[in-house]
């Protein structure tokens, strides 16, 4: 379960981190790091979703249900709509995850947040993959350049916002997340990101299995594993009660149960200084 205070630093990060993407189509707001620090923060007793079940966990549904409660809270905007969904008959056209009023007009803001490892050459968005290989960053972006962040001008939600006499001015896509680097990149300082990148997104490594103990056996670093309930916001000191050798991460990932690809956080006693992915051979065959 996720804490309360572990919610309000999710939200927190969700809120004032850098944006994954600053570039895209003429038709949208891209928002940049300043807009994102300028955001209110959310009230310290302001009540947050918590889940309470973590084997049935949807990262990307926790990132659209904090938005939403700061949303519903907020001074400087109105919320006036959350996961609308547009129908064609039976058909699911696509939905607004927010409406939001501000100054007068309404912005459709689009919500994603999204972890990308970078494969090849790394200034193409096509060799950017998610733990899920399925996942894959270039189909994302034009899903949301073509597809997502257009939907306002669709005729059928034209005549849905009509019945609720919503006007969208614009749209506003509200991406977070990190991209991580072979590690070699990552520790030579040496990235190189995809154009559409924000310059300042932040960042990790990844390895194969097979390079892991090599990297780390005799360094005495020690790891955190890291479920999708602690992908958003970085540990704290008080997170880490029984960090682990890199010996019991291998065992981690040569576990039968293991996923392809297992996050970890690199840490000392006073927090974290790195995140991380370890990924199984079967990750490589299937980008490669």
């Amino acid at each position: 379960m996720t804490s309360p205070d572990r919610a309000h630093r999710d939200l927190n990060w969700c809120l004032h981190s850098p944006p994954l993407v600053t570039a895209g189509g003429d038709q949208t707001i891209w928002p940049d790091d300043a807009w994102f620090r300028r955001l209110e923060a959310p009230r310290p007793d302001l009540p947050l979703p918590t889940p309470k079940h973590p084997h049935h966990f949807r990262l990307g549904q926790h990132f659209e249900a904090l938005l939403n409660t700061w949303l519903a809270d907020s001074a400087a905007f109105q919320l006036r709509a959350a996961n609308l969904q547009v129908q064609d008959g039976k058909r699911t056209v696509g939905e607004f995850d927010f409406l939001v009023d501000h100054d007068g007009e309404t912005e459709h803001w689009e919500a994603a947040v999204k972890f990308y490892l970078g494969t090849g050459d790394t200034r193409e968005l096509a060799n950017w993959y998610g733990p899920n290989t399925e996942d894959r960053f270039d189909i994302k972006y034009n899903r949301l350049i073509s597809r997502q962040l257009q939907l306002a001008s669709d005729p059928h939600a034209e005549a849905l916002l009509n019945v609720r006499n919503i006007h969208v001015h614009r749209s506003r896509c509200f991406m977070k997340g990190r991209l991580f680097y072979p590690r070699a990149q990552w520790m030579g300082h040496a990235v190189q990101p995809p154009m559409v990148a924000n310059p300042t997104h932040e960042r990790g490594w990844w390895l194969a299995e097979g390079d892991f103990l090599p990297a780390f056996e005799d360094t005495g670093h020690r790891f955190v594993y890291l479920p999708k309930q602690l992908w958003l916001s970085p540990l704290l000191a008080d997170d880490i009660a029984a960090p682990l050798s890199a010996w019991e991460i291998q065992e981690l990932i040569e576990s039968p149960q293991a996923e392809q690809a297992i996050h970890v956080a690199e840490v000392t006693d006073a927090g974290e200084i790195s995140r991380g992915f370890i990924v199984k051979n079967q990750w490589i065959e299937t980008v490669t």
